[in-house]
């Protein structure tokens, strides 16, 4: 037997890479500025959010999921942040595409702190973040009440947890994702004749629709719902926009703006 124990853990998340799964574009940064900027609304939507309310002075700031960093780019624009923690599991992400990212943005690189880990557990003090902010990223995670924990953990008090550009579904597309899964399923386990291919799962507070990326959605009771298991306050901020411009995909019916949810603990 070998006296040493094989670590292969780190190799393990390499190979697993998120940015090569999401598409060939997140490993160039410019031209993933372009996408983002030209082939979502995701950046437009970020400016109908009141953050002159939402920033204090000398702020902290954890940008929890933060991707190729273009949210941490534009908060470091803000003479109020003097820093953003850009949290994100991506080695490849935070080392290669942020920096040329922030400065796309036209932010301030020295303000951030980069950290490569998962959501949970946030290796962060207790109240110790001014404003948590999550873009298009809260929906990835598998526990979502062990998430909103560890966020309510290391915001102030005074502080404002901010879920930026989810997409609440409809109780319409849920009840159709619900009764085509139920179909596939009930096919697959009377018949060998027939399998029908469905990707993902349904369970009682959401649907898993993407298996490679983790995507689940939630209608608006299920969002709902989940911030008053944590006794959090919240605003909705329907920014009237799709997630995609019309010339790059064309909107399903079913679907919602992207929406923002502003949570702060509930004052008693």
């Amino acid at each position: 037997m070998d006296s040493e124990i094989e670590d292969v853990r780190l190799d393990q998340l390499n190979h697993d890479e998120w940015s090569t799964v999401a598409g060939p574009e997140w490993n160039d940064v410019d031209a993933l500025h372009a996408h983002l900027s030209q082939n979502t609304n995701i950046m437009e939507a970020s400016l109908r959010l009141p953050w002159d309310a939402l920033v204090p002075e000398s702020a902290v700031v954890l940008d929890l999921g933060c991707g190729s960093g273009w949210l941490t780019g534009m908060l470091t624009k803000n003479p109020r942040v003097d820093k953003v923690i850009a949290w994100d599991l991506s080695p490849a992400l935070l080392g290669e595409v942020l920096p040329g990212m922030v400065r796309l943005m036209g932010g301030d690189v020295d303000k951030v702190e980069r950290v490569c880990g998962r959501f949970t557990p946030i290796m962060l003090d207790d109240h110790s973040i001014d404003l948590v902010v999550m873009s298009s990223a809260f929906h990835h995670e598998p526990d979502p009440d062990a998430l909103l924990r560890e966020l309510v953990r290391v915001a102030r008090p005074t502080g404002a947890i901010v879920l930026l550009n989810e997409v609440p579904y409809s109780v319409m597309w849920m009840l159709f994702a619900s009764a085509s899964m139920a179909i596939a399923s009930a096919v697959n386990a009377m018949t060998t004749r027939v399998t029908i291919k469905k990707r993902g799962h349904i369970a009682a507070d959401h649907v898993l629709y993407d298996d490679d990326l983790g995507d689940r959605a939630f209608t608006q009771s299920q969002w709902v719902r989940l911030f008053k298991r944590h006794d959090l306050d919240f605003m909705k901020v329907d920014t009237s926009l799709p997630s995609y411009p019309q010339s790059y995909r064309r909107r399903n019916p079913l679907e919602s703006n992207l929406t923002h949810f502003i949570l702060r603990p509930t004052v008693r």
